[in-house]
């Protein structure tokens, strides 16, 4: 086999082709993450499934108020990289998987808020959280414990 026609047979034409995001990165504070991972594991879901249904919840909210609202201690101080961490859990974020309507939504809104998608998407997981917590039946013990859960 010449090197001309291993060259063209192992060809990709996904190389030419712009790269697809299919989910947004989703970064939560360590509390907030094994709140999550805890009632995910307790409804059976993934934590992305989980974090996409809340997510949901968080858009219907902000339709429905026609503004972003994070609650009180949510909220990450603006820092510049040589700073300390801020406490998220950035080495493992949660990927949020999105249809490609709801990804374009998310994008359009991101940039009227003048926002990047991922910190739009936390704000809205956040609003969502408050509508999942008065609704859900489950009750989270005083110290979540999730199986497994390794968070450094």
């Amino acid at each position: 086999m010449t090197i001309a026609m291993h060259m063209t047979r192992h060809r990709s034409g996904t190389l030419d082709r712009p790269t697809r995001i299919s989910h947004i990165a989703l970064r939560l504070a360590e509390t907030e993450l094994v709140e999550a991972l805890t009632f995910a594991q307790a409804e059976g879901r993934s934590a992305g499934n989980f974090a996409r249904l809340v997510y949901l919840m968080g858009v219907n909210v902000y339709r429905a108020q026609g503004y972003l609202a994070m609650p009180e201690g949510a909220a990450q101080p603006q820092r510049s990289r040589w700073q300390q961490r801020s406490g998220l859990v950035n080495e493992k974020p949660i990927a949020l998987r999105l249809t490609a309507e709801e990804l374009a939504e998310a994008q359009v809104l991101a940039a009227s808020e003048e926002r990047t998608p991922g910190n739009l998407a936390r704000v809205l997981f956040h609003m969502g959280m408050q509508v999942y917590r008065k609704t859900s039946r489950i009750v989270l013990p005083k110290a979540p414990a999730v199986a497994g859960l390794r968070l450094n």
